[in-house]
């Protein structure tokens, strides 16, 4: 299966399902949480793959009268093939997002959870400096800045600029 779910619709299907376990939380009264219920599937559905095994699984992981925050917790990693993961770069392509600093100190890869992020950023804090990684469709940027303690009005904390 082709993954298909950005991190974003990722990120926002994982509030909308604690939000309906807040709710189950609040609320006494089985029409209402039946309507959260309702509304929540029906906001969710449209971001999952259409057919596919893991969204009839991870909709039927909805269904009960009462979702628990543990329970939520294991039924999430269920749309974790179908998201798309952020780009894993090597040493020498992040070099080249950085072409100006000689010792890029690399984020730890194997302690992310690409299926999570939108965006990547690691402080360097020898250097005093910070570092992001955007995608932007078929390109990819890299912001750095410093992230000096002495604050100026008026100037940007990441590039030092007005």
């Amino acid at each position: 299966m082709e993954p298909t779910i950005t991190a974003y619709e990722y990120s926002d299907i994982k509030q909308h399902v604690n939000a309906l376990v807040s709710a189950y939380l609040a609320v006494n009264d089985r029409h209402m949480r039946s309507i959260i219920r309702a509304e929540t599937i029906a906001y969710v559905t449209p971001f999952l793959p259409e057919g596919a095994p893991l969204t009839q699984a991870f909709l039927a992981g909805l269904q009960p009268d009462r979702l628990s925050r543990k329970e939520a917790a294991k039924l999430l990693p269920l749309l974790e093939p179908a998201v798309i993961p952020f780009p894993q770069f090597s040493t020498k392509q992040l070099g080249k997002l950085f072409r100006k600093v000689k010792k890029l100190k690399q984020p730890a890869w194997a302690s992310l959870n690409l299926h999570e992020l939108t965006y990547l950023g690691w402080n360097d804090g020898g250097s005093q400096k910070k570092y992001l990684v955007i995608p932007d469709h078929e390109r990819v940027i890299g912001i750095r800045g410093s992230g000096t303690t002495n604050y100026q009005r008026g100037l940007c904390h990441l590039s030092d600029d007005w």
